[in-house]
Formats: structure tokens, sequence, C-alpha cells
């Protein structure tokens, strides 16, 4: 009985070994298998990436913040308030939106202080915003 080997090497390794015939179609059908699986995932995911397409004119607007009972205003011109129910401003300052993240300064005690979060998810109606803390803070459409 004839055996039929093939060789193939080990990315890993750097290294040639011998592979039976029938093992080699099963490591060919399994490769196969994990990278259709991968290509997938990754025009699944990319499809789903709505913070990607998400531009900083698309945040302003007024929002309600999951940590604040005050709504929040985002400006056009970058410049953001913390309102009260009466529309006086609480806390003030500027934000940007840069590489899917949210960089808000603020003025305090004579000192200027800047805070950079990660944008996890966004949509036109809702974000979500992974805090400095670890924390997260999902703000809603109010207009």
């Amino acid at each position: 009985m004839r055996q039929i080997f093939e060789s193939a090497i080990v990315p890993a390794a750097g290294k040639r070994i011998e592979i039976q015939g029938g093992e080699m179609a099963r490591l060919k059908w399994k490769i196969a298998r994990i990278a259709s699986v991968a290509v997938l995932a990754t025009v699944a995911l990319g499809g789903c990436d709505k913070e990607a397409q998400m531009k900083e004119q698309d945040f302003v607007g007024k929002w309600h913040s999951s940590k604040a009972n005050a709504p929040i205003r985002l400006d056009a011109n970058g410049e953001w308030e913390l309102l009260t129910k009466d529309g006086s401003t609480v806390q003030y300052g500027v934000w940007q939106y840069i590489d899917k993240r949210f960089v808000w300064s603020s003025r305090s005690d004579g000192l200027t202080h800047h805070e950079a979060n990660a944008v996890l998810s966004a949509t036109s109606k809702e974000f979500t915003l992974r805090e400095v803390d670890g924390g997260l803070t999902t703000f809603r459409r109010l207009d």
C-alpha cells in the first residue's frame, strides 16, 4: 500500500512538516472555513460600525445624559453647556469628536481640564461613552 505525503510549512515555526494526503485535505478545509468565517465577521462588523460613519456634526443637538439630571447641549461651534430645567448654564466648555473619541474641555478653579472618552456606540438617536474611570455614560437625543 502506497502512502501519499505532502509537505507543508508551519508558519509559526517556519519548518517543513510531512502530512499524509487525507490529513492535508482536512487541514486545507479547516483553514478555508476559518478564513471564510473571519471574512464574514469582518464584513458584518463593518456594516454595523455606525460610529465610524458618524461625523462631528451628527452629535450637534440637545441630549440627556445618563449621569446628569440636566440636559446637555452640543453646539456646532464646538461649545457644550450643561443646562438646568429653567435653561440656565450649570457647566460649559468645548467639545470635539476625534478618532472615535469625545474630547471635553472645561474650566474650573482657573484651570482648564480635558477628558477624552471612547465612543463605544453611536447612532443619530443615542451614543455611549466609556468614561476615564471605566464607567459608561449614555446620551439620548432630546431634539
